[in-house]
């Protein structure tokens, strides 16, 4: 299955598009996504700069949302049926995962300043 997330700047710039899988280089106005292989590393690094950020559903199936905690617990905070969207108040050094239903890893998110909303298929 091909998953891949969008996001969008607050500014009303086109999305972007960034497929899974690929190595992403964060830029401005991207989605800070990382491979689900990176995960043992991910860990908030502070609690200063706060953001909002809509995670939206774009695929045909369920989708969890979960925070990684600073001892790389996974906390369960969402669920997605198709459609659905939910915004989350955080920190741009918290990392989000997205998985499937089952619990699998999709794709790991850390916020960005000027990204809104994250599009997950």
């Amino acid at each position: 299955m091909s998953v891949c997330q969008i996001a969008y700047g607050s500014s009303g710039q086109p999305p972007v598009a960034i497929p899974a899988g690929a190595p992403i280089q964060p830029q401005a106005g991207s989605t800070a996504a990382v491979s689900c292989g990176q995960l043992a590393t991910k860990r908030p690094l502070n609690s200063d700069t706060t953001v909002s950020v809509i995670f939206e559903n774009k695929s045909n199936a369920v989708r969890l949302i979960k925070w990684i905690d600073y001892e790389g617990v996974l906390v369960d905070y969402a669920r997605l049926d198709p459609g659905q969207s939910y915004e989350q108040v955080t920190f741009l050094t918290h990392p989000w995962m997205f998985t499937d239903e089952g619990g699998n890893c999709l794709r790991i998110y850390e916020p960005q300043v000027g990204v809104a909303g994250v599009w997950i298929q």
